[in-house]
């Protein structure tokens, strides 16, 4: 989330730049690419660790993940 909040600011900050009539540079237009890599990748890595989520808490995931319990004890009883 972090990472993605300092590309949207940095792109605000370019397109407000472009607005008031100013040409950013390549220094500008590479720190916007930088951040997007970063967000990208951030997201990328927490779709690999929490594997097909979404936003919504009220989705449930349909794909079990982690080790599969039986129960407690054997059968042997």
């Amino acid at each position: 989330m972090e990472a993605e909040s300092a590309y949207k600011a940095a792109v605000a900050d370019y397109q407000k730049q472009v607005a008031a009539g100013g040409h950013p540079g390549k220094a500008e237009q590479d720190n916007v690419d930088q951040l997007k890599q970063k967000a990208d990748s951030t997201d990328s890595e927490a779709q690999l660790i929490c594997g097909d989520i979404t936003m919504d808490p009220s989705h449930k995931q349909t794909h079990p993940r982690g080790a599969m319990h039986t129960g407690v004890g054997g059968q042997n009883n």
